[in-house]
């Protein structure tokens, strides 16, 4: 039996070395393998072989199988490191996918990954499978796939005029998707609210998307969840008073966003026509329009609306408005243009104070109800103490007095 510390070459080359003495006699074997003369010199501390020494597939194996077990009592992640990326070149070309070697991974690092691919909905790694060739491979390809699928979200910015958000907030932020336990949870969270009738939307669907037939009681069937319609709670586009609204009208009946859509700066939403009124950044100065630097804004936020209109040769606009006398009602008027910009201008100047006071008032509530209560004190808001219900999509709060109310106890 040879030795298996020590092993000379056999003389014709076509014998199993048999450098550990796992048989007794000399086995002549079709597809024996040898070990390059880099790859000798590391496997010295199992056995000494020679460069074009021969092993049959037992001993192959456990020669393979003794320097794992090196490897994972080694204590050195440096060593580890060297020895599999020799092995890796030394092995190249084997087609056994058995008998690949790859570096040890640790038991806590593995539950660590299996736990985070979990919750992509991907099955965790089989320790006993990682040293096969192809496996690492294909685990990787489902955890690509299955992240793209779980992250993709459409965001086309042409469905602005369709959708909103509710409140101005980023959509999620990447630490509230880390945190997140599954992705089912954070697409319950991102809800869009109607900005325009179910109607109008089937109008431009159609518009836009011609060879579909579809007829609008299957197209409002196929409204996704996360898209609402005016009436739940806690889905008000703004607050619901007439200065937000009927901007908002005006706009829409100008149509702002086609007639500015190959300018520099689109009017895509009141809050656009804010930022023409202010500095940027805007200062309190700003909005109560006793800054000396924007004070001509609004003049030339006038001439810009003049020349858009003057260039599609607009003479009239036609938009719908909330009036008040005894109660609220919607009204349709139509004005030329000189007289719609002279209105709109100081709509929205108006509306700049205003809304600024509203996002004031609700980010103080906000850091009083978040970081300033005590134990034992709780914060009470009171408003509009009757049944509310929504009969015109974005609704002012006061034309609720048209309609019937029932006075609660």
């Amino acid at each position: 039996m040879a030795s298996s510390s020590t092993y000379f070459a056999q003389k014709d080359n076509k014998a199993c070395c048999n450098p550990l003495g796992l048989h007794d006699k000399i086995r002549r074997i079709k597809g024996l393998r040898s070990f390059s003369e880099a790859r000798c010199s590391v496997l010295k501390n199992i056995c000494n072989l020679k460069p074009l020494s021969k092993l049959c597939s037992i001993c192959y194996k456990e020669v393979l199988k003794r320097e794992k077990a090196i490897q994972v009592v080694s204590d050195s992640d440096t060593e580890a490191s060297d020895c599999t990326s020799t092995n890796a070149n030394a092995i190249a070309t084997d087609t056994d996918e058995d008998l690949v070697c790859l570096s040890p991974i640790k038991e806590d690092d593995l539950n660590v990954i299996n736990r985070s691919i979990e919750m992509i909905g991907v099955s965790p790694f089989v320790k006993r499978k990682l040293s096969q060739k192809k496996y690492p491979q294909e685990k990787l390809k489902s955890i690509v796939t299955s992240v793209a699928k779980k992250l993709k979200y459409n965001d086309n910015l042409e469905t602005d005029d369709i959708e909103i958000r509710i409140n101005d907030e980023p959509r999620t932020s990447a630490i509230e998707r880390e945190r997140a336990n599954d992705f089912n949870h954070i697409i319950s969270q991102l809800k869009d609210k109607f900005h325009i009738s179910t109607k109008e939307v089937y109008a431009i669907f159609k518009a836009q998307n011609p060879e579909y037939k579809i007829g609008f009681s299957k197209f409002a069937e196929l409204r996704p969840k996360q898209c609402i319609l005016a009436g739940s709670s806690g889905t008000h586009a703004v607050c619901v008073c007439t200065l937000h609204q009927n901007t908002k009208l005006m706009m829409e009946g100008a149509r702002f966003q086609y007639l500015t859509q190959n300018d520099d700066v689109q009017l895509k939403h009141y809050r656009h026509v804010l930022s023409k009124l202010t500095c940027n950044p805007p200062c309190i100065e700003c909005y109560f329009r006793q800054c000396k630097i924007c004070k001509d804004s609004a003049e030339k936020l006038k001439d810009f609306l003049r020349n858009i209109f003057e260039d599609y040769v607009i003479d009239q606009i036609e938009y719908r408005k909330w009036t008040s006398t005894d109660r609220s009602t919607l009204e349709t008027i139509i004005e030329n243009t000189e007289d719609f910009v002279t209105t709109f201008g100081g709509q929205v100047e108006r509306l700049l104070r205003h809304d600024f006071i509203a996002k004031i008032q609700m980010s103080f509530m906000q850091d009083l109800r978040d970081n300033h209560l005590k134990e034992g004190e709780f914060l009470v808001i009171g408003d509009f103490a009757e049944n509310y219900t929504f009969i015109i999509q974005d609704e002012v709060q006061s034309f609720h007095w048209n309609n019937i109310s029932t006075v609660q106890p």
